[in-house]
């Protein structure tokens, strides 16, 4: 695969070529690959020779001439162990370095250089025609790494040509595979899995005791593993077993066997793990070794396609430093639970470069690379960062000087001189205007920006796709809003709303099942940001789908806010959101609906939800509610909806439970109303109300009036399965991450460059998302 080659003259190759009496096609229209590759790729390239002679042993089926700073990543080689592709590259002079070195695929033993000079008719003298003494290195492919546990056609994996788009497809087609078998419980089966995994690679961090001697661990079949990549084993360390339990109220947990509540409180002691995030059962059954109800769980887990009994397709570049696979697995000898050593997948495809001498490189600038045979591998990663690149951040880096000792990565990307490269190197970042920075607040001068946008860029292009304002006289406000204290909320002005988001968020925003929204005050002047977010959960990253920028917070705002984001996903998707309670065909029905949306206590963002839920129920045919049979979907009140799917950030209840004025009992109380089920619920609630004072009284009032935080808090109490409940995120750090980092890229900004800076940063992230952070890791995953 080529990346931004330049436009070059052929090479004067006249002389070999008549005089071997081979064919030589010189204009790019005239050739023809016989290799699947890209449009851009076969356009670029030149076709050269076929069946050329280079030495009485070895005939190139084909040569392919690439311009000066091409960039080849996939090099096309022979499809049989006796067929031999060329590959010839022109250099500069000031930038040569070897093409090789920008190949996806790792090059190694049996490797060498030749001891002797040798010639080759395709590298002559540009005047006289003669050829020029080269030097000659070999290489061997060194293919890449796959699990043990690999099930895959390894016929399927021998390929003689690569692109990126080939790659993508691949990924692509294994990603979609994956989501054929995605389920709430499945997420709850991977976190356990995960979290197993953890705590026998880590085990008790805590100091030995004296005279402690290291006994037997009750993980049973688990071998500690010391993976630490050439640091020293922490001397003393605790080595004694994990072990599973009940305490006397039924709540389950794990320890340290050397743990005790009266001495060696710092040894491993988790009693968290109940609290619904967890499998419990599978968690038990392994650290007690009961093999049968392992076995059970297992088996049931891999007949929906997941669990450590099912085939595993990690595959990782020869080069990775992983050592063990990223997934459990049962070995089948012993029965054990481990993550095992990568194997190395061999490859013979051969590589041979000649390059050459120097005093010869100015009158011949080119090198020849060829490979013979085909890879039996899957197509690698493209983790090299090609050799231009590398120079030109070089060069960034020496422009910067005193401020390099004090750089870091977020301020490497903020800095000016490398604002300024990227609007040069990607036109798509570039601000048309530098004033436009520092322009007013004018709701006005962005409607104008997106005019321009409009029409000068293609539609799949577009970031600013919403710019409303609608009359004070026209807005709703319901007693909700007005219990907000936020006195711009109740101003006579005009509501004001600017929707932000790529074609990319909006597929990535269709497919989501867990939602997460926060609003933040800080980065635009006048201006209230509210972000919708999750987790990408093949790439363990955080993502934004869209950013809104409003100047008021009421529940309409927010119903305007869901009813234009659904128009514009309809526009890019062909489809807008789609609700478990609304669209799915039973209860049970999960496949590409949203199943929770974490939110903080915000009013008027809850209801705001809620009534367009309910504006988006009439809009349907009509329809039986799946959890009150006798009602309809058309029927239910704002709150109604939000029972079936909504839940509050256990960090921001917590927060403020220990902001509350009351006694640490009552604040123990206050904090078991987060359950899944409550013995007494009413009574806690007189307890507190009684037992708390003023402050506990107007915590109390607050949550009952607010009419959604009791279902959102406690599952026995709402309509979301339990399952869902399970699997779902509590906390909401994770848009709160994407407000964090987002709001470093600058605070207190106009409108305008509020716009900017956003639409920097979420193409950057998009961009990372797509080159390692959602395709790759996909490939490398279980």
């Amino acid at each position: 695969m080529l990346l931004n080659p330049l436009p070059t003259n052929v090479p004067p190759l006249g002389f070999s070529a008549a005089r071997h009496g081979t064919q030589s096609h010189t204009p790019a229209s005239e050739s023809t690959p016989r290799s699947s590759t890209s449009v851009n790729e076969s356009a670029l390239r030149h076709l050269l020779h076929t069946n050329y002679k280079i030495s009485r042993k070895t005939t190139l089926s084909v040569v392919y001439q690439y311009p000066a700073d091409s960039i080849l990543e996939y090099p096309e080689t022979g499809a049989t162990s006796e067929e031999v592709v060329g590959h010839l590259f022109e250099l500069g002079m000031d930038n040569w370095i070897s093409p090789g070195r920008d190949f996806a695929y790792s090059r190694g033993e049996p490797r060498g250089n030749g001891k002797e000079c040798v010639t080759n008719p395709l590298l002559v003298h540009s005047t006289t025609g003669e050829m020029v003494p080269c030097i000659v290195r070999h290489s061997t492919c060194q293919g890449v790494k796959i699990c043990p546990f690999f099930d895959g056609d390894k016929e399927d994996m021998i390929h003689s040509s690569a692109t990126r788009e080939q790659l993508r497809n691949l990924m692509q087609h294994s990603r979609e595979q994956q989501m054929e078998f995605s389920s709430p419980a499945r997420d709850v089966f991977e976190r356990t899995s995960a979290y197993l995994t953890a705590i026998r690679r880590v085990g008790c961090t805590s100091d030995a005791n004296l005279g402690q001697d290291a006994s037997e661990s009750a993980l049973a079949g688990f071998e500690r593993i010391a993976l630490r990549r050439g640091y020293p084993e922490m001397p003393n360390r605790c080595t004694g077993g994990l072990i599973f339990q009940w305490s006397f109220d039924g709540t389950p947990y794990i320890k340290c066997e050397h743990h005790s509540r009266f001495h060696n409180r710092d040894h491993f002691f988790d009693n968290t793990i109940g609290n619904g995030r967890f499998n419990v059962e599978y968690l038990e059954a392994v650290l007690t070794d009961d093999h049968e109800e392992v076995g059970r769980i297992e088996l049931e887990a891999q007949l929906d396609g997941y669990g450590p009994r099912t085939s595993c397709h990690t595959i990782m570049n020869n080069t990775s430093q992983r050592l063990t696979c990223t997934w459990d697995h049962r070995d089948q000898e012993n029965g054990s639970l481990k993550q095992p050593n990568l194997i190395s997948m061999e490859c013979r495809c051969t590589f041979r470069e000649y390059e050459p001498l120097e005093d010869y490189r100015s009158s011949c600038p080119y090198i020849l690379i060829t490979s013979r045979g085909p890879h039996s591998h899957p197509i690698p990663l493209p983790q090299k960062t090609p050799r231009k690149v590398k120079l030109e951040l070089e060069s960034l880096f020496e422009k910067m000087e005193v401020e390099l000792a004090d750089l870091t990565p977020r301020k490497f990307l903020r800095h000016p001189i490398v604002q300024c490269y990227l609007s040069s190197r990607f036109p798509m970042l570039r601000n048309p205007m530098l004033s436009d920075l520092h322009i007013s607040l004018s709701n006005r001068r962005l409607k104008h920006l997106k005019a321009q946008q409009d029409s000068s860029l293609e539609p799949e292009a577009h970031y600013i796709r919403a710019v409303i304002e609608i009359p004070f006289t026209e807005l709703q406000f319901d007693e909700d809003d007005l219990t907000e204290d936020q006195p711009n909320e109740i101003a006579l002005q005009p509501l004001k709303i600017a929707i932000c988001m790529t074609l990319e968020g909006s597929r990535r925003f269709i497919k989501t099942q867990y939602l997460q929204s926060d609003i933040g005050f800080k980065r635009i002047v006048g201006f209230y940001e509210f972000e919708i977010a999750s987790i990408d959960k093949y790439s363990n990253t955080s993502i934004t789908f869209c950013r809104v920028y409003l100047n008021r917070q009421t529940a309409d705002a927010h119903r305007l806010v869901l009813r234009e984001i659904n128009k514009i996903l309809i526009a890019d998707t062909g489809r807008g959101l789609k609700w478990r309670h609304l669209h799915g065909y039973d209860v049970d029905d999960y496949d590409g609906l949203i199943l929770n949306w974490v939110v903080d206590q915000h009013r008027g963002q809850a209801k705001g939800i809620g009534l367009y839920l309910q504006d988006l129920a009439g809009s349907l045919a009509p329809k039986m509610d799946f959890h009150q049979p006798l009602r309809r979907i058309q029927d239910l009140s704002p709150y109604d909806h939000l029972r079936r799917f909504l839940t509050l950030c256990t960090t921001h209840f917590y927060r403020n439970i220990r902001k509350c004025a009351v006694s640490e009992e009552v604040r123990s109380i206050m904090r078991g109303l987060i359950c899944v089920q409550h013995d007494d619920w009413d009574g806690a609630l007189e307890q507190i109300r009684r037992s708390g004072g003023k402050a506990a009284q107007n915590w109390l009032s607050d949550k009952e009036t607010s009419r959604f935080v009791f279902p959102a808090i406690c599952w026995e109490k709402s309509y979301i399965p339990f399952d869902v409940w399970n699997a779902r995120l509590r906390e909401s750090n994770v848009v709160e991450v994407v407000h964090a980092n987002v709001n470093m890229e600058g605070t207190q900004c106009t409108l305008v460059g509020g716009v900017y800076k956003g639409k920097h940063y979420d193409l950057l992230k998009q961009r990372s998302l797509i080159v390692s952070g959602q395709l790759f890791p996909k490939y490398m995953s279980h």
